[in-house]
């Protein structure tokens, strides 16, 4: 079937030589056909330069852009400075996507008139091996306003609905949107403000995106050492909540907040790094202090403040003891 409005698949690509036909390949064999895919080469010193090349000459749908590298939210910011579809999506240069995948998001929101729609998708290891234990169904068929799908980011594995990939976007939410350069966590400062003008979103339990587990990527890295920006994302969330008066948000997004404040602390190794934790938990405990004298909070949310606080190494094993059990670690 022939589609009028064109979708820009933006690929931003640093490094990954290895990896990076497969995902180009997968883009280009989707069903459906009108597209426009923007590989943004950041800087790269490998060979991806020369591979987006060479696809630059195979496929007239493909556009290049050679950039100095500047991290992965520079990389999708200059594509979508480029980008001239109807939509907008972003498929990662080391995953690959099933072939229907566009074709179903794509009738998923046309369908419900969303503003974007998102779909399922499963880890796999390096050799192609899918991740049993992480990837049971997470996504269901459904269509969610705001309120709704801040409940889903709050659920066990919720981070794939936060995360930029397995989603279609109207372009209109992307014309004064722009990630926020030199941060990992960059999918979580923007997220509020796409859900702000989004009035649907259309949830698909199809699986389409491939996600590669990668010990050397920078998801898989970032808990490994002190890394405090996703904090700074939630703060971000927390005061939109308040302007917004969406107080039960505010308690949801504090609780979360605790916890992973708790699960950062294990990553603090220097003194410098240990100082910036307790920075972080004097920032949160202002936040938590204004929603207790304005509303009172839970005897759980108090007991994990305290211990955050206080004893936030003995409240760290507990944390990290409940996600690995929930295999979300």
């Amino acid at each position: 079937m022939e589609y009028l409005d064109e979708i820009s698949v933006i690929i931003p690509i640093y490094n990954v030589e290895k990896y990076l036909e497969k995902c180009i390949d997968s883009v280009l064999a989707q069903t459906y056909r009108n597209i426009e895919i923007i590989l943004v080469d950041d800087g790269s010193t490998d060979k991806c330069a020369d591979i987006c090349d060479s696809y630059l000459k195979k496929d007239s749908r493909v556009k290049v852009i050679h950039k100095v590298n500047g991290g992965l939210s520079s990389a999708r910011n200059a594509g979508l400075d480029i980008a001239e579809g109807d939509f907008i999506s972003f498929v990662d240069s080391d995953d690959f996507i099933e072939k229907e995948m566009l074709e179903k998001l794509y009738e998923a929101l046309m369908e419900a008139d969303a503003d974007m729609a998102v779909c399922n998708f499963r880890w796999i290891d390096t050799n192609g091996a899918r991740i049993a234990k992480q990837s049971k169904i997470v996504i269901h068929d459904g269509i969610l306003d705001e309120s709704a799908y801040w409940r889903k980011v709050y659920e066990p594995n919720g981070s794939c609905y936060v995360v930029a990939w397995n989603k279609l976007y109207r372009r209109s939410i992307w014309e004064k949107l722009r990630y926020p350069e030199g941060k990992i966590n960059e999918d979580a400062y923007v997220l509020h403000e796409i859900l702000r003008v989004c009035n649907k979103v259309s949830c698909i339990s199809y699986v389409g995106y491939n996600y590669i587990i990668r010990e050397d990527s920078i998801m898989a890295s970032k808990m490994k050492r002190a890394n405090f920006d996703v904090l700074d994302a939630w703060f971000l969330r927390i005061f939109y909540f308040e302007k917004n008066c969406n107080y039960d948000e505010i308690k949801r997004q504090l609780s979360e907040c605790c916890v992973e404040l708790l699960v950062r602390y294990h990553t603090c190794r220097t003194k410098e790094e240990k100082e910036r934790f307790q920075k972080y938990v004097q920032e949160y405990k202002v936040l938590y202090d204004n929603e207790k004298n304005r509303d009172g909070m839970p005897l759980k949310e108090r007991i994990k403040t305290i211990g955050c606080e206080y004893f936030p190494g003995i409240m760290n094993l507990i944390a990290r003891w409940l996600y690995w059990r929930e295999g979300l670690r």
